[in-house]
C-alpha cells in the first residue's frame, strides 16, 4: 500500500509542480498560493510514504505463506523462532488499554493489576429468535415464515454448534 501511495503522491506532486510553473509564467492575475499549497501537501505525502516504503523494505514480514507452510507439528520453539523470528520481548507494547477502550465487566474483573493472563472459563451463548410467523406470512412465505435467505425468513434455519467432538444441531420449521 505504501508503494501505491508513493507513486500516486509523486505523480500528483509533478502535476502540481507543473501547475506552479505555468502559474508563474502566466501574464494574467496569479494565485500562486494554490498550486504551491498543493505541491507542498503532495510532497509531504510523498515523503511520508517514502519513509513507509523504506521501513517496509528494511523490515520484511516474517509471517509469509512459505514460512507458515514450513511450520510442522511438534517443532521445538527454537526451530519456530528460526523461521518466524524471535517472539516479542515486550508484551506491554501491545497493551490496548491506552486506546480509551471500554472493556466488559467480566474482563476487567478477571484481569486486575496489570495481569496479562486469566484462567479460561466455559463460553456461553444465548440465541433467541422472538416472534411467530403470522398465518398470512406462512401462506405467502414472507417475514419469519419465509425460507432462510429469502425476505428475512427463518423457516428451515439450521444452527450447528461444534465444540471439539460434540455437535448440536437446532433446526427451525
Amino acid at each position: 500500500m505504501a508503494y501505491l501511495i508513493l507513486i500516486i503522491c509523486a505523480v500528483y506532486s509533478l502535476l502540481w509542480a507543473a501547475g506552479l510553473v505555468f502559474s508563474l509564467r502566466s501574464d494574467g492575475p496569479k494565485a500562486i498560493w494554490i498550486p504551491a499549497l498543493g505541491l507542498v501537501l503532495f510532497l509531504a505525502g510523498t515523503a511520508s510514504s517514502a519513509v513507509s516504503v523504506q521501513n517496509a523494505i528494511s523490515n520484511p514480514p516474517q509471517l509469509t505463506a512459505e514460512n507458515y507452510l514450513a511450520l510442522k507439528a511438534e517443532m521445538a520453539p527454537t526451530d519456530v523462532a528460526g523461521i518466524l523470528g524471535q517472539p516479542v520481548s515486550n508484551p506491554e507494547a501491545y497493551d490496548i488499554s491506552s486506546y480509551s477502550l471500554t472493556y466488559p465487566r467480566e474482563v476487567t474483573s478477571r484481569l486486575r493489576g496489570g495481569a496479562l493472563e486469566a484462567e479460561a472459563r466455559d463460553a456461553t451463548m444465548v440465541l433467541r429468535i422472538e416472534g411467530e410467523p403470522s398465518r398470512a406470512n406462512l401462506r405467502r412465505g414472507e417475514g419469519l415464515g419465509a425460507p432462510v435467505g429469502e425476505r428475512n425468513g427463518l423457516m428451515g434455519l439450521e444452527i450447528t454448534l461444534i465444540e471439539n467432538e460434540n455437535t448440536a444441531v437446532f433446526k427451525e420449521g
